[in-house]
Order: structure tokens, then sequence, then C-alpha cells
């Protein structure tokens, strides 16, 4: 999904792996904030409904906030870019 400032982008990775970013429109997506959960006690479905709950915990998060998500990649131990 896409809007003129943000990225969401989800990926299950058949092994097991559920990949969520939020990252700035225009950048990577490890340039911004990520969620990794694992199928096991947690079906699919739930795995999703954590990540959204955890995306909407701070509204810097969906709207896009470039400096919230240039220092969620920093804490995830990438150097974001800065955009113009």
């Amino acid at each position: 999904m896409a809007s003129p400032r943000v990225n969401v982008r989800a990926a299950f990775d058949p092994r097991g792996e559920l990949d969520v970013e939020v990252y700035p429109s225009g950048s990577q997506n490890w340039e911004g904030w990520s969620y990794v959960g694992m199928l096991g006690r947690a079906s699919l479905e739930r795995l999703l409904e954590i990540a959204l709950v955890a995306m909407e915990a701070d509204p810097r998060t969906l709207e896009g906030d470039p400096d919230f998500l240039a220092e969620c990649a920093k804490q995830r131990g990438q150097q974001p870019r800065h955009l113009p």
C-alpha cells in the first residue's frame, strides 16, 4: 500500500516469517519502521493483527513522519538517507 507520504509493505515467507515495513515514499523499505513475526503459536492472521496494533501505537508511523521513521531505521541498525 502507498500514500503520498508513506509506503506499507507486508511480505510472508513460506518458511513462516512475516515482515511488515513502513517507510517514507521515495525511500527504501529498510529506511523506516518494521515488524517481524514467526508462525508458530500465532497464526498469520494474528501476526497481522499484532503488526497493525504496533503500527497504530504511535501515529507517526502511519503518518509517515520522516524523522520518526529515520529514528526507527537507526534503531534497526540502518543508516537512513535524508529525503529532500
